[in-house]
C-alpha cells in the first residue's frame, strides 16, 4: 500500500469524502470532529495525517495523528485528545482492509521514528482507545514486529446501554430502584408536569446549542467545577463541529422542559445504529424535578422506539450511568515507545508512575470505602 502523509488542513479535507465513508458508524472519527479539534486545538503542533491507497489509488484508511515537538521529546499524538474527549479513537479502515492498512501504517510510522535525533524520547500516544478491543492487540503485534514496546495508561471508563427491541424488555433488565424512578419519572411526562423534545433539525440544533451551554456552566459550578467552557476553544470547536455534522443528520438534540423553563439537555452524535450521548447539562434550580433522570429515562426510550440497538454514554463514570443499565467500557491510551534506549527508560519511568498512581489510588479508595463502612456502623 502508498502511504501519503498530509500536514496542512486543506490537504486534509480534501480527503473529506473517503474518510467519511469509513466513520459512519462512529461520528467521532469523522473529518468534521477531528479536522474541526485540529483547527481548534492543534495550536503550535504539525498535522500528522497518513492516508493508505490500494494499487487502484482508492483511499482505504487514515491515521489522524499530530506531532508535538518538545525541547528533547517528540511524540505522535491521535487528533481529538485532551478536554474533549474524542472516544472509541483508533487508525481508521474498512473491516476487510484492517490489518494491511495497519501494517502499512507501522511500517511508515517504523521508518518516520528512525530518522528522528537519537536523543530525543520517540512516543506514538493514541488516546480514547477502547481497552480490549480486537484492533488493539493486533496493531501491537505489528508495530511490536519494528521493535516498538506498548502498553496502556487507563482512562476514565464509559458505559454503553444495549437497547433490546421493546421498552418492557429494556425496563426487565435494570434494577428495581431504576424501574420505579421509571414509573415516577413517566407519571411526570403523562401529568404535564415534564416535556419532552427532540430533534435532528440543523437549524433548531444550532439554536439551542447557547441553552447547552448555559445550563451545562451552571450544573458544573453549583458542583464546584470548572465546566467544558472555561477552555474558551470549546465553544467555537462545538459549534462548528456541531453545524458540519448536523448538516449531514449525524447530531441530535433532546431535551426536557417544565413550565416553558428548559431543565435538561443532551447533544446526541448519531452513528449507524445508535447514538453516542457527547455532551449534557441540567439546570441546577429544577433538582427537585430529576432532570438528569427524566431525560435520560425519555432519550432511551425514544431510541428503543427508534429502533436503535444502543444508546452510548461515552466517557465519564456518572452513578447514573450504570443504574439506568449501562455496562462499562474501559478507555485507555495505547503507548508505543520505539526501539530507542532513551525512549524505553522514559515509556518504563511512566509506565511505573502511572501503575504507582493506580495503586495509591485504589487503596485511597478501600480506605475511604472502609471508614464509610465503620461510621455507618457505629451509627
Amino acid at each position: 500500500m502508498e502511504i501519503t502523509r498530509h500536514t496542512s488542513l486543506e490537504s486534509a479535507w480534501t480527503k473529506a469524502n473517503p474518510w467519511r465513508a469509513l466513520t459512519e458508524a462512529t461520528p467521532l472519527l469523522s473529518p468534521e470532529w477531528l479536522l474541526t479539534w485540529w483547527k481548534y486545538f492543534g495550536n503550535q503542533s504539525e498535522l500528522f495525517l497518513l492516508e493508505a491507497k490500494d494499487r487502484s489509488g482508492k483511499s482505504v484508511g487514515f491515521a489522524p495523528f499530530y506531532a508535538v515537538k518538545k525541547m528533547g521529546s517528540y511524540q505522535l499524538r491521535a487528533i481529538g485528545s485532551g478536554t474533549v474527549c474524542t472516544d472509541y479513537v483508533k487508525p481508521i479502515a474498512s473491516t476487510e482492509n484492517e490489518r494491511e492498512v495497519n501494517q502499512s501504517f507501522c511500517q511508515f510510522l517504523a521508518m518516520h521514528f528512525r530518522e528522528m535525533s537519537t536523543f530525543q524520547t520517540l512516543e506514538l500516544a493514541i488516546e480514547g482507545i477502547e481497552s480490549g478491543a480486537p484492533w488493539v492487540d493486533a496493531f501491537c503485534d505489528l508495530i511490536a514486529g519494528h521493535g516498538f514496546r506498548c502498553w496502556e495508561s487507563r482512562l476514565e471508563g464509559g458505559f454503553n446501554i444495549d437497547l433490546p427491541p421493546t421498552w418492557k424488555e429494556y425496563l426487565n433488565g435494570i434494577g428495581h430502584s431504576a424501574k420505579r424512578k421509571s414509573k415516577k419519572v413517566l407519571a411526570r411526562f403523562e401529568s404535564g408536569q415534564v416535556q419532552f423534545e427532540s430533534t435532528a433539525d440543523p437549524d433548531r440544533i444550532l439554536e439551542r446549542l447557547p441553552d447547552l451551554q448555559r445550563i451545562h456552566q451552571a450544573r458544573r459550578i453549583s458542583l464546584g467545577q470548572s465546566g467544558s467552557y472555561s477552555d474558551p476553544r470549546f465553544g467555537p470547536f462545538l459549534h462548528e463541529a456541531v453545524s458540519l455534522l448536523a448538516q449531514r443528520g449525524k447530531v441530535r438534540m433532546e431535551w426536557c422542559e417544565s413550565e416553558g423553563q428548559l431543565i435538561a439537555m443532551h447533544l446526541v452524535l448519531v452513528g449507524v445504529g445508535g447514538s453516542f450521548m457527547y455532551h449534557s447539562g441540567i439546570d441546577p434550580r429544577f433538582v427537585a424535578l430529576e432532570p438528569g433522570h427524566a431525560l435520560t429515562v425519555a432519550a432511551v426510550r425514544r431510541a428503543i422506539q427508534s429502533g436503535d440497538s444502543f444508546y452510548n454514554l461515552l466517557r465519564g463514570e456518572e452513578p447514573y450511568k450504570s443504574y439506568w443499565g449501562g455496562k462499562c467500557v474501559k478507555f485507555a491510551t495505547l503507548r508505543c515507545s520505539p526501539p530507542r534506549a532513551v525512549s524505553r527508560i522514559v515509556g518504563i519511568t511512566h509506565q511505573s508512575l502511572w501503575e504507582m498512581k493506580q495503586s495509591l489510588k485504589t487503596a485511597r479508595n478501600w480506605m475511604s470505602r472502609t471508614l464509610r463502612s465503620e461510621t455507618k456502623s457505629n451509627a
